[in-house]
């Protein structure tokens, strides 16, 4: 009896039919899998930023090339751009954007919108076929693109969770930050901070700069600064330019701006001489004294400037340009002016002939670096003399005409000018008979003082005569019975 074979079990090398329709369908399934498996290994990843433009390097210098795009695996490609010897095409959507490198076939793409981080894929006449990843990547400032300054800000970094890139940051001066991680903390921003912040990425050795514009709040000008003028100046322009407009300050909390007064002359507090009215939307200047003010009208244009029409002695002080905003945050700008002055001590009619001093000064001592300068008349006895005319003291002993005239003084810084100043004086002539007058006058008074002399004298002598006869020794008599009351003889 023939042993057959046991029955459920196959045959190795079966031809069936289904057997083989079997194998070949998961052999499809399986070089899918590998196939997809593959490009997505192989593809290069490329991080790019929305709004700017990124480059697809491929180094392959060849006449025809075919790059495409698909948004995911499961689509199809679609043509970005394809070049032959003679012709370059751009498929639809993509013409005014893509253009390739003149000296390979590496993929330029303008302004970057956010459906195209994505696949894109190139494919050379020789059938090479590079596949690339683009990941889109941000920068997050916090509290926000505006800051108003000495507030913190926080800058981070952000990008797909998948890739694990080193960082660096480069300041708006573009300055290397030694901080290495996706996060930077600034504890006080001034306008120093104010510009573009990048982050530069690095992943599988290809940079990426993303970038963040950071806009700081503030008074553009340094926050002390010394203005020297004169009386013999026309105008006192006191600078304020803020670093953005009035409407985005509001913005960042703005909620008040002045500019206010302390004299130098006077012991009294700061006084505000003009104000922003409430409506920062629609900001005007609201004058709280005088009305000798020259006032800006461009206040939309980031200029709080003012100017005063007369410069007079007692505007010297402290001039202060203040924003103040919420949470008591106050931002502001100090203008030192410092009037130079001359003045005389007879004034400025001067008598011939009669010494006069002549000062020429600042509301506060001079600083180290400063000095003044007389520059006399022509004719002046004094031209002669440099030495004495360096400084801010000057005495003109015994003056005469060839001094009156116009005296300037000049503030100068080493040998440049800062300011000047001058005096008008003039030289009066005692005329010739009121010398004959105080003569006679004189004269007249000595007679009448030398008379009076003369009568005291006289009169004091006939005064000690009298007492001298008053005073003669008197005679008694020595009578034997002499009579009480009567007259009677010696």
């Amino acid at each position: 009896m023939k042993e057959g074979k046991p029955q459920g079990t196959r045959c190795e090398g079966s031809d069936r039919p289904e057997d083989k329709m079997k194998t070949s369908g998961g052999l499809i399934v399986l070089v899918t899998i590998v196939t997809s498996t593959a490009w997505t290994h192989a593809a290069v990843d490329v991080i790019g930023q929305e709004g700017h433009s990124v480059t697809l390097d491929n180094g392959e210098k060849t006449s025809e090339v075919t790059w495409s795009f698909r948004n995911d695996e499961k689509s199809e490609y679609q043509v970005v751009i394809s070049a032959t010897s003679s012709v370059r095409r751009s498929g639809d959507g993509w013409k005014e954007r893509v253009s390739m490198a003149s000296a390979n076939v590496s993929l330029i793409i303008k302004n970057l919108k956010k459906e195209d981080f994505a696949f894109f894929r190139c494919k050379t006449k020789s059938g090479k076929e590079t596949v690339y990843r683009l990941y889109s990547a941000t920068v997050v400032s916090t509290p926000g693109s505006t800051v108003l300054a000495s507030q913190s800000l926080s800058l981070r970094c952000e990008v797909d969770s998948s890739l694990k890139p080193t960082f660096e940051w480069l300041s708006p001066q573009n300055q290397r930050i030694s901080e290495t991680s996706n996060t930077l903390t600034v504890p006080s921003v001034t306008l120093d901070h104010s510009g573009s912040w990048t982050c530069v990425i690095s992943l599988n050795g290809r940079k990426a700069n993303i970038f963040v514009s950071v806009s700081v709040a503030d008074i553009n000008h340094p926050h002390h600064e010394i203005i020297y003028t004169s009386v013999s100046s026309t105008t006192l322009p006191l600078r304020c330019f803020v670093s953005l407009d009035l409407s985005q300050l509001s913005s960042v909390g703005l909620q008040e701006g002045h500019w206010s007064f302390r004299s130098f002359l006077r012991e009294r507090d700061s006084q505000k001489i003009i104000s922003l009215s409430e409506d920062l939307l629609k900001p005007s200047w609201e004058e709280q004294q005088n009305k000798n003010w020259i006032i800006s009208q461009n206040l939309l244009q980031k200029n709080l400037s003012i100017a005063r029409k007369v410069v007079l002695e007692e505007d010297a002080g402290l001039y202060t340009c203040a924003l103040k905003f919420k949470n008591d945050i106050i931002r502001k700008r100090t203008v030192q002016v410092e009037v130079l002055r001359a003045s005389s001590s007879r004034g400025l009619s001067v008598p011939e002939g009669q010494e006069v001093n002549l000062t020429c000064t600042l509301s506060n001592p001079l600083s180290a670096d400063l000095h003044v300068e007389w520059i006399p008349p022509s004719k002046s006895s004094l031209k002669n003399l440099p030495t004495r005319l360096q400084q801010a003291h000057l005495t003109i002993h015994r003056p005469t005409t060839g001094d009156q005239g116009k005296w300037k003084c000049e503030l100068k810084r080493g040998t440049a000018l800062v300011t000047s100043v001058e005096l008008l004086l003039k030289i009066e002539k005692v005329p010739v008979n009121m010398w004959l007058l105080v003569s006679i006058c004189g004269a007249v008074v000595a007679f009448l003082l030398l008379s009076f002399l003369i009568m005291m004298l006289i009169r004091q002598y006939k005064q000690r005569v009298r007492l001298r006869r008053r005073r003669r020794k008197m005679k008694y008599c020595c009578c034997k019975h002499p009579q009480p009351k009567g007259f009677y003889k010696t």
